[in-house]
């Protein structure tokens, strides 16, 4: 899983690491059509709006083409070509205004930069067509050529503009960069995850259902009239840890799920964590669990930002219910995961040979014959050419007579 922070930047500071793209992405959906969604948000900071796309974050990373290292001549780069050139076209619609965007900077490179590098302007522009497409059928793009054509270069709010553009290509850590709208920073999270953490030991996470509130609120305020010495602690907001730890034994959340947008879900154990494979219609993407034995809650990511109650897991082991950080008693979830059948079309197909006796398809046994008939032929030829062989053998042994 990539260690990122989420911060906002111009998007016309990013460069691209393709020469080419094309004009629709992976789901078959148009790059046209993604332009046309993107909406305007209002002003933060530095920033007179804040654009808000129909799809996933973009990764960002401070990289140089030429190996040399920060300080030479690195710039930002995204290896998500497609989406930056749907920011930027909007981006240079709003000129001379300063507009910023929400990206994902990661802190290191698996790789994917230096094996899509190959764009020919250092990022600064990208052809756009199909995979077959000659020169004179693809489109150039190119933000400077762009605003140029609406706005005249020399006009004072346009230098402003530009200025701003050139700091935040300037700057070359993340530090450096302003935080997204909303989204605490690391420190902020790791003090919140502290907290939390050392809250859990006492308060443990929402531990029982939704159904049960209600009558086991009641249950236990007539307990507590009848005879205060004899009550016994039941599940709840404050429930035993030693309950808890017990329930998290029960609760696993490996398998697939549903996300609130139809985004699916596969969790599987590797080890003391649990790794997570998030896909939708934009690709995949890696994460992690961590089991928190300790506190019996189930962690999301490295940096702690949701959990889910073990407890809770095993009272209704077909949702996960993720809570915020900062909710420790687990009053409102912030979204849920519904549990679904995966099917394993390999295992049918196993299951199906079996019951039907081994059966084999209609042209495996067409291809099965024929080459049994060819095997068959090359016997009958090499068994013709022994018994000829063996016939002028003879001959010669008799003198030829």
């Amino acid at each position: 899983m990539p260690i990122y922070e989420e911060k906002l930047i111009s998007p016309l500071a990013l460069r691209f690491t393709q020469q080419r793209i094309r004009m629709t992405f992976r789901d078959g959906r148009k790059v046209e059509d993604s332009i046309r969604e993107i909406t305007a948000g209002p002003a933060a900071g530095n920033y007179d709006i804040v654009l808000h796309a129909p799809f996933p974050t973009i990764e960002i990373i401070r990289y140089s083409p030429h190996g040399r290292g920060a300080g030479e001549d690195d710039h930002w780069f995204t290896s998500d070509n497609r989406r930056l050139y749907c920011l930027q076209r909007v981006a240079a619609q709003y000129w001379p205004k300063r507009v910023g965007a929400v990206v994902e900077v990661l802190y290191a490179d698996n790789g994917a930069i230096r094996k899509k590098l190959d764009s020919l302007s250092c990022g600064l522009s990208v052809d756009i067509g199909h995979a077959f497409a000659t020169a004179d059928q693809l489109e150039h793009w190119d933000w400077h050529v762009a605003v140029e054509k609406s706005v005249p270069p020399g006009l004072g709010m346009a230098l402003e503009a530009e200025a701003a553009v050139d700091e935040d290509d300037a700057k070359r850590g993340v530090d450096e960069l302003m935080a997204a709208p909303g989204v605490p920073s690391s420190v902020d999270r790791l003090a919140m995850a502290l907290a939390v953490s050392t809250s859990v030991a006492d308060v443990a996470p929402r531990s029982r259902t939704i159904s049960e509130d209600s009558s086991r609120a009641t249950q236990s305020t007539a307990a507590t009239e009848a005879a205060p010495s004899q009550v016994k602690p039941t599940r709840g907001k404050r429930g035993l840890r030693g309950e808890a730890r017990s329930a998290a034994s029960k609760g696993d959340p490996s398998g697939t799920w549903i996300g609130p947008k139809g985004e699916t879900y596969t969790v599987s154990c590797k080890g003391s964590h649990y790794q997570c494979v998030r896909k939708d219609r934009y690709g995949s993407k890696w994460f992690t669990v961590e089991d928190d034995k300790s506190s019996a809650v189930l962690w999301w990511g490295i940096q702690r930002t949701y959990y889910v109650c073990a407890s809770e897991l095993s009272d209704m082991p077909d949702q996960l219910r993720w809570y915020g950080a900062s909710d420790p008693s687990g009053r409102h979830p912030r979204f849920v995961w519904h549990k679904t059948q995966e099917v394993n079309e390999d295992e049918h197909a196993w299951q199906a040979e079996e019951h039907a006796g081994w059966a084999m398809p209609e042209k495996a046994q067409a291809k099965q014959t024929k080459s049994n008939t060819k095997s068959q032929n090359v016997s009958k030829q090499q068994r013709s050419i022994a018994q000829h062989n063996r016939k002028w053998v003879a001959v010669a042994n008799t003198g030829g007579a």
